[in-house]
């Protein structure tokens, strides 16, 4: 039986394992996690062991990884700002130079430093934000004629191998973000303009490619554990669930106001079947609580915003009496949602506990 605590997904052997470590007393927080997944252990009680499990050092090490994560994005956002500030009083040699230097420098730092060293893989994704700077740049100065999407594209194939090999997921989900980009962008410059291709579906198609990613990532965490982080794994069930609930929200607007215009009627129901059909992946198959709670979210939200569209453009009643309609259609839809959370959230640790 698969189950899965904080993105981590793990099995019966693995089970047996730490439940016959917790009986001899060597108690880690996996243990509490293992406890807490199987409604062995309340949230007060949980946060009591928590404290007396954590030791210093794992507090020093979370320290430190969040003072690099700040480190590393003041230098990425000093570096964008004085180029931003200083773009038109530098020659060209300059912006080149100090671009070309950065690269070289971050480069050398990952290979001297280690690859797998802490240092090193900030090294490593700096030279990565780095590169995407430098095509802009030269994109700029030379004017190129290339589209946004072609400039995102170009940067995610130049900078894959350094993501490959770095083996940090946080190089993986700028890299992600980086590819998505693109997409997102080759979307709106070619695929709407160019193909005919609504905005609406573009969105749903974004959330595929992230949901491809996302299913990947579940694969890829059985040989490949550095992949096996909470935050990357939130990262892309957020960036599903949102697209297609941004979607929704533009296709229920469309139905509305474009009642004409081809394909706006199909768009709205299709997408609630699709937000449907992840609702269920997340809660059946992968036991995902926040992919399922986000995915009914968007369903709730999808249906009431239709509803109150259907209600404020209707021609009968009096202005107070629209508003009393519409705050009921509110009230009742944000209990639903509440209410079927929460046992969404019950049912998915029941069926982890099984």
């Amino acid at each position: 039986m698969l189950g899965c605590r904080g993105g981590k997904c793990v099995n019966d052997q693995k089970d047996a394992s730490e439940a016959r470590r917790v009986r001899a007393g060597h108690v880690t927080i996996e243990d509490l996690w293992f406890l807490a997944d199987r409604s062995m252990l309340d949230r007060t009680d949980w946060m009591t062991a928590v404290g007396s499990v954590r030791d210093t050092q794992a507090w020093r090490d979370w320290s430190i990884r969040i003072i690099y994560a700040i480190g590393v994005a003041h230098v990425l956002a000093g570096v964008v700002f004085f180029f931003a500030y200083n773009w038109a009083d530098l020659a060209k040699a300059i912006k080149f130079g100090l671009l070309f230097g950065g690269i070289a420098i971050s480069v050398t730092t990952w290979l001297f430093a280690g690859i797998d060293s802490r240092p090193g893989q900030i090294s490593g994704v700096i030279a990565t934000v780095l590169t995407g700077v430098l095509m802009a740049v030269f994109g700029q100065i030379y004017q190129t004629g290339a589209d946004a999407y072609e400039l995102f594209a170009s940067w995610a194939i130049l900078v894959l191998p350094w993501m490959l090999v770095s083996r940090n997921p946080a190089h993986v989900l700028v890299w992600i973000i980086i590819a998505d980009t693109a997409f997102g962008l080759f979307g709106a410059q070619v695929m709407y303009p160019v193909w005919g291709v609504s905005d609406t579906m573009i969105l749903v198609m974004n959330a595929a490619v992230i949901g491809a990613i996302l299913a990947a990532q579940y694969w890829a965490v059985r040989s490949h554990d550095f992949l096996d982080r909470w935050w990357l794994q939130g990262t892309l069930v957020l960036g599903v669930t949102l697209h297609m609930m941004l979607a929704g929200w533009q296709a229920a607007a469309n139905y509305n106001f474009s009642p004409g215009q081809s394909g706006t009627e199909w768009e709205f129901f299709l997408i609630l079947a699709i937000t449907g059909m992840i609702l269920g992946v997340f809660w059946r198959l992968a036991g995902n609580k926040l992919g399922a709670i986000m995915s009914l979210a968007g369903l709730v939200s999808m249906v009431t915003l239709h509803g109150l569209l259907a209600v404020s453009r209707s021609e009968t009643g009096t202005g107070a009496g629209l508003l009393i309609v519409m705050a009921l259609i509110v009230m009742v839809a944000s209990a639903l949602f509440i209410y079927l959370s929460k046992w969404l959230a019950a049912d998915i640790s029941r069926r982890a506990a099984s």
